[in-house]
């Protein structure tokens, strides 16, 4: 019996952890979101912020494979004495509904800023596009401008 009590006490300290974990990764994803929000990504301070967002995702996972891991060991454990265990029970749920919660909002957030993205990258091609067709009118323009031109005119008079 006081090995379930210090497996419960891991599982709830596991939790505890992934509740943090999704809460710096919510942060993120808000930073995320403002940056999305400007007229020009900062694409730069958006792959840190990837970056950073990975090792909590990292973290997370392991986490989990841990929290799984121990649970199995308990589990019949805690099914058969639910009454001695009432309190971590609950406090494990609880924090099962946070994090659940968390995640939720963060799937939202990222659905946003999908959305987001492919606007500032449509934004950034238009932009691309919009450059190189000025880039080619001054060339051409300059190109005839300075009797450069290669092709020959429409509206030559061919009468001699």
């Amino acid at each position: 019996m006081r090995n379930e009590i210090i497996y419960t006490q891991i599982l709830i300290e596991a939790l505890k952890k992934k509740k943090t974990a999704m809460e710096h990764i919510k942060e993120i994803t808000s930073r995320q979101s403002e940056l999305l929000a400007k007229e020009e990504l900062d694409t730069e301070e958006f792959d840190v912020l990837i970056d950073e967002k990975k090792v909590y995702l990292n973290t997370i996972q392991e986490l989990d494979e841990g929290f799984t891991l121990t649970f199995t060991h308990v589990r019949e454990e805690l099914d058969n004495h639910k009454s001695e265990f009432r309190q971590e029970i609950s406090q494990m749920q609880e924090l099962i509904k946070e994090i659940m919660s968390l995640s939720m909002e963060v799937e939202a957030t990222e659905q946003r800023n999908r959305l987001a993205f492919e606007q500032s990258i449509s934004r950034a091609r238009t932009a691309i596009k919009e450059k190189r067709v000025s880039s080619q009118s001054v060339s051409k323009y300059y190109k005839n401008a300075m009797g450069n031109s290669d092709s020959q005119s429409y509206y030559m008079d061919e009468k001699k």
